[in-house]
């Protein structure tokens, strides 16, 4: 394991609850890292001198009570009431440590003489110690205890707010990526700072009903800005969508040498449609994309020229009366969401056809699934270091047999050209297959020739129709769009 840190080491010196579940993989440690062993060792001969020193009686005391790096404040003080309560880290180091004893025990420190020399020491900690750093430099989400946390640099936390509780467990890999674009630490252009960027209600807003919006945040948790919601009172082919938009994922779309210059956020209202928003950072709107089913956005240097294109993954719902709709991926250069559009792939909305779609296909179907009645969704998009885009395709478990239902999904491997290249089956599709074909509901069996049938599936809209062959998007000229 890695070096664990000193407020982990604390805690596992004193036996706390936190840490109790990664208390053999500690000890283990300790037994091979004479460095972390040696750390160990005074944490325990520090709190064992101090104890006695001001009188605690950290023999009888709760984990909780004894860790210094865990006290809050008054006891009936709620633990989180708003982000203005901020909660500052504990102390970091041993003179850190002796300056907070002084606070909580000051009679006991000053009655004896050693109490009084260690008081002493602290005045001089206190004059010379330097200010916390407040800008931020990363975060981390605590999906247990609906956390999070903001440090600086020197991994301090800056401060910690309420967000919303989740259940680990039933939280894949793909989900936690999408939470992580929820909240980005950025420098912006014209700030000497960096600050947050985020859709997270964070605080006293946790408890809000209102729509989550986009917000800049200071290191301190101070909100500097926001970014308008778009609209939700939309229609699309005549039915009226008045479900409030909500802020999802952020995403850096432009830089420059002084920082970040624009910012992409997602928003939907649970289900179709969504819009992603093109903002500057100084909170000014250039242009809105709009779409009938969900598209998950993330940034990709597509072609390796520098600049960041946007690879969206998702559905398209265009016909919803339909049960299945099809798993798509878009291709969009953000430095062309201007104005108010759509997307040429589903029309509906009255705006004019974007012109910021590069690419648009739409993922094959496998018959399993299809015959299963499992519907299927991309999911999430990333390039991998030989140039290929790397597209996670998932569904709905399989629940056949009593078997322990498991995610359908398949990987599809595409070239810089977007040719399906791969349709790589993860093992319930497989069985799932198979169950179908042992009783011959499906006629094919598995094999490599079948998944090279099933990426020529793979559609391309080109603008005006869809095409077996690969296709970019082609733009319609502006006196010709549709209103």
């Amino acid at each position: 394991m890695e070096h664990p840190t000193e407020y982990a080491l604390e805690q596992f010196v004193l036996d706390a609850p936190e840490v109790r579940l990664h208390g053999p993989e500690i000890a283990a440690h300790l037994e091979t890292c004479p460095t972390c062993s040696n750390l160990a060792a005074e944490i325990r001969e520090f709190y064992t001198v101090t104890a006695r020193r001001t009188e605690l009686n950290v023999r009888t005391a709760g984990a909780s009570s004894r860790s210094l790096t865990l006290r809050r404040g008054p006891p009936r003080r709620p633990r989180y009431p708003t982000l203005d309560a901020i909660v500052l880290p504990g102390p970091a180091t041993f003179s850190e440590k002796l300056e907070s004893i002084i606070r909580v025990h000051p009679v006991a420190s000053t009655v004896s003489f050693i109490g009084s020399v260690v008081a002493a020491l602290v005045v001089g900690i206190l004059i010379s110690r330097p200010s916390l750093d407040r800008e931020p430099s990363y975060t981390t989400l605590n999906l247990r205890e609906g956390i999070v946390s903001v440090y600086n640099a020197r991994h301090q936390v800056i401060f910690s707010a309420p967000w919303q509780r989740l259940v680990p467990e039933a939280v894949t890999p793909q989900d936690l990526e999408t939470l992580q674009r929820e909240i980005l630490v950025v420098r912006c252009q014209g700030r000497s700072e960096n600050v947050l960027v985020s859709s997270l209600p964070f605080g006293k807003r946790s408890r809000e009903r209102a729509p989550r919006d986009v917000r800049f945040l200071s290191g301190s948790g101070d909100e500097l800005s926001s970014l308008p919601i778009p609209s939700g009172r939309i229609r699309f082919r005549a039915r009226p969508y008045d479900t409030p938009m909500e802020a999802r994922e952020i995403l850096v779309s432009a830089m420059s040498p002084y920082g970040a210059t624009e910012l992409v956020a997602h928003y939907d209202a649970g289900r179709s449609p969504n819009v992603m928003q093109r903002a500057d950072v100084h909170g000014n709107i250039l242009g809105e994309y709009w779409h009938f089913g969900a598209l998950v956005p993330d940034t990709v240097d597509f072609d390796s020229d520098g600049r960041l294109e946007m690879i969206a993954c998702g559905v398209n719902d265009l016909d919803d009366y339909r049960r299945f709709g099809d798993p798509v991926v878009a291709l969009i250069d953000p430095r062309l969401i201007a104005g108010v559009s759509e997307s040429s792939a589903s029309r509906g909305f009255g705006f004019p056809a974007s012109v910021a779609e590069r690419y648009y296909l739409a993922l094959p179907f496998p018959d399993a699934a299809l015959l299963a009645g499992k519907r299927i969704i991309a999911r999430s998009a990333r390039r991998l270091p030989n140039g290929t885009l790397e597209v996670f395709v998932s569904g709905d478990p399989p629940d056949f047999g009593g078997q322990t239902a498991r995610t359908i999904a398949y990987t599809a491997i595409l070239d810089t050209a977007m040719n399906v290249l791969q349709i790589k089956p993860n093992d319930a599709l497989i069985d799932l297959h198979r169950k179908l074909y042992d009783e011959k509901t499906l006629r094919e069996p598995l094999s490599d020739a079948y998944f090279r049938a099933l990426a020529a599936r793979t559609r391309y809209w080109n603008g005006q129709s869809w095409t077996a062959t690969v296709a970019r998007v082609r733009h319609e000229a502006p006196a010709s769009r549709s209103h």
